[in-house]
């Protein structure tokens, strides 16, 4: 399906399940390279094994494409026709509201972290594979306390993971902050 936008303001409206959100999500994936609601994989029709989104932004030819057996996976193709891997620094700038961010104002702080860990996410490149060390840190930590109530020896390992925890967390801290 093909869609043009105005420039200024463009109204998606109709009944409930004719694809208004499939619109923003190709929009979302077009910009950001992925989906807001769910995995790549889950985007490819059943029985078959790719998808593509394209279109122009800011006058430049801009697509990407999704092959479940081609590596690497997902590619973007800009303007020449040349496809590369696409990567964070591909990212178009693009802010989603939906109807359950009201929840963030009102809701539990782990909807708040989440919605802060996205946003990092989408500024520093590095931002997601810190949040991913610190929670392995925290469970090997978690573990290694479980495991030392039976071996107290096992303390000197805690101090390890204490400080890797404090370096990881004071990265994430320092990114949530910006």
């Amino acid at each position: 399906t093909e869609f043009v936008f105005d420039d200024h303001l463009t109204l998606i409206t109709g009944k409930n399940g004719i694809g208004k959100t499939n619109v923003l999500e190709a929009l979302y994936v077009l910009y950001s390279g992925g989906s807001f609601r769910v995995a790549d994989s889950e985007l490819t029709q059943y029985g078959a094994d790719w998808w593509k989104v394209s279109g122009v932004v800011d006058d430049v030819w801009r697509e990407v494409r999704y092959q479940v057996h081609k590596k690497p996976n997902k590619q973007l193709i800009v303007g020449d026709g040349t496809a590369k891997r696409f990567m964070f620094r591909d990212k178009l700038p693009m802010v989603l509201f939906e109807p359950s961010d009201v929840l963030f104002v009102h809701g539990s702080p782990a909807r708040r972290r989440k919605y802060i860990d996205t946003v990092a996410s989408n500024l520093y490149a590095n931002y997601k594979p810190t949040l991913a060390r610190y929670e392995r840190a925290l469970l090997q930590r978690n573990n290694l306390l479980k495991k030392q109530r039976h071996n107290p020896q096992l303390s000197e390992l805690l101090f390890v993971w204490d400080v890797a925890l404090s370096n990881y967390g004071t990265e994430i801290v320092r990114m949530r902050q910006e």
